[in-house]
């Protein structure tokens, strides 16, 4: 295990256990809350993520080279507006940020999957407070139109108040475009 993917393992972890003390944990606090995605363009594959995501309804925002003007200018005054579940598919410090600039919002990262084809097979490392089966069998059927079948599964899905972990390894082929690393997400903001 390298630096980075300590810091990611961690960080997911971290997130999950702090949000179970979370008010935006709660299964009640997330009905009606709003869905957003963020996509980065560069990566075919964080585009069909977010567009599952507008297909449940949700709106998409794409991550350009300032998170910060993203999360100011467009996230928050969603958020602001009354709870916000924010999704995606991107690099994990794409994530690492958007949660420390999510800390003082009743946020709580309630999903974090990791997507890696670094090594002779993709590696998927699914961590939830949500039943995992459905997002499982997105990544596992999909073929290589998988993030589009996650994201509508994970679209779909209701936050319980227990944590599931589960990891997959199988034959599956990057995108041409692909970081080799993506983690994909689903963050509550109460």
């Amino acid at each position: 295990m390298n630096r980075r993917e300590f810091v990611a393992l961690g960080a997911s972890c971290a997130a999950l256990f702090a949000s179970q003390a979370s008010p935006a944990f709660q299964p009640s606090a997330v009905g009606g809350m709003k869905l957003l995605a963020v996509a980065d363009r560069r990566y075919r594959d964080s585009v069909r993520f977010a567009a599952a995501i507008a297909g449940a309804g949700g709106s998409v925002m794409e991550i350009g080279s300032d998170i910060g003007t993203l999360w100011f200018g467009d996230i928050e005054p969603r958020w602001r507006d009354g709870g916000l579940r924010l999704a995606g598919l991107t690099l994990p410090s794409d994530l690492f940020v958007l949660e420390r600039l999510a800390d003082r919002s009743r946020s709580a990262t309630v999903y974090a999957g990791c997507h890696d084809w670094r090594g002779p097979c993709s590696q998927h490392r699914l961590s939830g407070a949500m039943r995992l089966a459905r997002p499982l069998a997105a990544i596992r059927t999909g073929g290589l139109d998988w993030p589009r079948a996650l994201g509508k599964a994970l679209a779909a899905e209701t936050i319980l108040a227990r944590a599931e972990t589960h990891h997959l390894s199988f034959e599956l082929a990057a995108a041409s475009d692909s970081p080799k690393y993506l983690t994909s997400w689903l963050m509550t903001l109460a």
